[in-house]
């Protein structure tokens, strides 16, 4: 078995109420975040729905790549 193979399956052992609680605070954080940045600017709401892209894609990828690693490890 590769060992993506079987970080998937480790973390499919985890439970989906502690993922989805993750990501939703994920999403929330990045929320917070862009529409702080937006708003110092003075941007408009185009603006900030623009940073919480980003700022999501950027944790969501860092959060699956950390628990890719740890269940590397």
């Amino acid at each position: 078995m590769t060992t993506l193979a079987r970080s998937f399956k480790r973390a499919a052992g985890v439970g989906l109420l502690p993922v989805l609680l993750a990501l939703i605070g994920l999403v929330a954080l990045a929320g917070a975040v862009s529409f702080l940045i937006a708003w110092s600017v003075g941007g408009e709401v185009r603006d900030a729905v623009w940073f919480f892209s980003l700022m999501t894609v950027a944790l969501m990828f860092g959060w699956g790549v950390d628990q890719l690693m740890d269940g590397a490890a």
